[in-house]
């Protein structure tokens, strides 16, 4: 029996290793790569981790899929060939940027280049919401009464505007009615939905010894309330002396609320005979909180996914990236055709980014100068 000394053994390795560098498909395993060309060396907290493809049953697996209308380019590091939910596995995915693109290929290196990539947003940064605001429907049957999106300037002529918002994002609207009973009425409504609660705004006015009108801005929202009358005075109420005995007063006044949220109602008040009239249009307003796991919200940005041997995630999107997180892609290149024909690509790259567990709260940087992928993508 022949026994190979340790150099003997080693050049033996390197013959196998050199004939294997063709990268025709039935060098590749169906659906993943045993090649250890594919592999990382980083640090995880204080966890040093030196893993190859195709050594002591780990591989990597590029996988295509489709969410949201996007595609995901991912990679897999785990062992046997494991897709989901595996035990001590890696996961790279890569949201396809929007950008418009002819073919698949040119989707892929329209998300997959040389550069930095940002890092998709976390969970508590995709907490939206549901917000619907409405007024009462006989206004828009009679006279002339819109909705105006501000932030597109877009006009909806029925008594419920419906939006999603972000969290981070201000929710602006506009009901202006105007030709109904004589009536101008104009309300704008600012709101942070993440302050849970609007600030909106009514005017409630008597008349006192047949020439004067008080009229008083009520609030709804977080208290102090601030308020800003055009006219000068900073309290809820204010008097106007009345010249005759019919008069149309017109109002302008604005409300901002502890939270920042404000209301601004500009809006005629009807006096005749010593009654006066309001104008009141009641606006109701419901924000319901939800969190959207959009695809497109990640669009040409990375995710990371640590599954420990508990089968706890570590994800780069359990809470929001430090200022000084990053990633980059330093070289892609062209690999080979997967047996099933998906074309992929060596991606080389490094990142600096922090993972969180959501079951402890605890967060870890994940290190690597030296990680590279697979990533495929259909033809």
């Amino acid at each position: 029996m022949q026994i190979f000394n340790s150099r003997s053994l080693l050049y033996l390795l390197i013959m196998m290793i050199g004939v294997s560098c063709v990268k025709d498909p039935q060098d590749i395993p169906p659906g993943l790569t045993s090649d250890p060309v594919f592999g990382m060396t980083a640090q995880f907290g204080n966890q040093t981790i030196d893993l190859d493809a195709g050594v002591s049953q780990w591989t990597f697996v590029p996988v295509v899929r489709e969410a949201d209308s996007i595609l995901v380019y991912s990679s897999v590091l785990s062992q046997d060939a494991c897709i989901d939910q595996c035990p001590s596995s890696w996961t790279f995915n890569f949201y396809q940027a929007t950008d418009p693109a002819v073919n698949e290929e040119e989707k892929f290196t329209n998300t997959i280049n040389a550069g930095p990539i940002g890092l998709a947003p976390s969970d508590s940064e995709r907490d939206s919401f549901n917000i619907s605001i409405s007024t009462h429907p006989d206004l828009f049957m009679n006279g002339v009464s819109y909705w105006e999106d501000l932030e597109n300037s877009t006009l909806t002529y029925v008594s419920e505007l419906n939006k999603t918002v972000g969290s981070t994002e201000t929710f602006d609207a506009c009901f202006q009615s105007s030709v109904y009973a004589g009536c101008q009425y104009n309300q704008c409504v600012h709101f942070k939905p993440a302050t849970l609660i609007p600030c909106l705004l009514h005017i409630e006015a008597v008349v006192e010894s047949g020439r004067y009108v008080v009229m008083t801005a009520v609030a709804e929202g977080t208290p102090p309330f601030k308020y800003e009358w055009a006219d000068g005075p900073s309290e809820a109420s204010e008097v106007v002396s009345v010249g005759t005995s019919m008069q149309d007063i017109y109002a302008d006044v604005t409300v901002t609320d502890a939270n920042g949220n404000r209301a601004e109602l500009a809006q005629t008040v009807r006096f005749q005979d010593s009654i006066v009239d309001v104008c009141y249009f009641p606006i109701n307003m419901t924000s319901t909180p939800f969190t959207d796991y959009s695809a497109a919200l990640a669009a040409g940005d990375v995710e990371i996914i640590y599954r420990d041997t508990d089968g706890s995630e570590w994800r780069s999107t359990h809470a929001e990236q430090p200022a000084e997180s990053n990633m980059q892609i330093k070289e892609v290149s062209y690999y080979g055709l997967s047996p099933n024909g998906l074309p992929t690509y060596k991606t080389s790259l490094s990142v600096h980014i922090q993972l969180t567990n959501s079951s402890t709260g605890e967060s870890r940087w994940f290190d690597s100068d030296d990680i590279v992928l697979p990533l495929a993508h259909p033809e």
